[in-house]
């Protein structure tokens, strides 16, 4: 695996577990 491609992908779940937890904390 391409490890920028996997960057991306790490990145991507951050911000999906971030966005997340900031709904959850409203």
């Amino acid at each position: 695996m391409d490890r920028e491609v996997f960057q991306d992908e790490q990145n991507r779940n951050g911000l999906d577990e971030g966005i997340a937890q900031l709904i959850n904390s409203l």
